[in-house]
């Protein structure tokens, strides 16, 4: 399967000043997990996501999961010794 196969082409897409519950509506809305922000040209400068929202409102302080893994790779290190030394941070 390709992403033109899955892909929408009617998107809505966002300005970096639209409120967090506008987007939240907006997903609900539109049964959609994600959307393109734009710059006042139409030019596509980031993407918001369901994840991104909810990972802010639940555990803002943590990492995200590229961070985690870049850390594992550049320490030799799994996942569960990432937890455990952050656990032992607070």
């Amino acid at each position: 399967m390709l992403a033109k196969n899955v892909m929408e082409t009617n998107v809505i897409t966002l300005k970096k000043e639209t409120p967090v519950k506008d987007i939240a509506a907006l997903m609900i809305q539109h049964g959609i997990s994600g959307f393109p922000v734009v710059d006042e040209k139409g030019f596509v400068v980031g993407v918001v996501s369901e994840f991104d929202l909810m990972r802010k409102e639940i555990r803002p302080e943590d990492p995200n999961l590229w961070t985690v893994c870049i850390w594992g790779i550049k320490n030799n290190k799994h996942l569960q010794e990432y937890i455990w030394l952050r656990q032992r941070e607070t």
